[in-house]
């Protein structure tokens, strides 16, 4: 029996399903963020990227023949970004803190791309709150 799949980041798993023969891109991402200057989560919806879009593809025809179908146009492929942007940037950093608290003062740590002073600032604060780390 043939499957289709309604594409969103979950697609994009390496779990392979065995008669996946369609798949259809509708080029959005649920996107989880977090807000320090709030200190509020949110899930929205954001434009896929290229590389989200090549792996929903790569879904299709691997156990038998498959057709993605792009419900967006092939210019609005080639503006998307190349990838997307990096986790840290745009996540809590509270659970990260308390694994790198463990071995680590992360405040020396060299990221390959920083988060931001007030993500920072922020977690500590609530890991304070909740007991994990004394700043006094």
């Amino acid at each position: 029996m043939p499957m289709l799949i309604l594409a969103t980041n979950v697609v994009e798993s390496s779990i392979t399903f065995e008669h996946m023969k369609y798949v259809i891109d509708l080029g959005n991402n649920k996107q989880s963020d977090h807000h320090s200057n709030m200190n509020m989560d949110t899930l929205s919806i954001q434009c896929s990227n290229r590389a989200s879009a090549d792996q929903r593809k790569g879904r299709t025809g691997r156990k038998c023949n498959g057709i993605c179908f792009r419900l967006f146009t092939k210019e609005m492929y080639d503006n998307l970004k190349s990838s997307k942007e990096t986790d840290i940037l745009h996540k809590r950093l509270d659970d990260l803190f308390v694994t790198l608290l463990e071995k680590y003062n992360f405040l020396n740590l060299d990221f390959i791309e920083a988060p931001s002073q007030n993500q920072v600032e922020v977690s500590l604060v609530r890991l304070e709150k909740l007991g994990y780390i004394n700043q006094g």
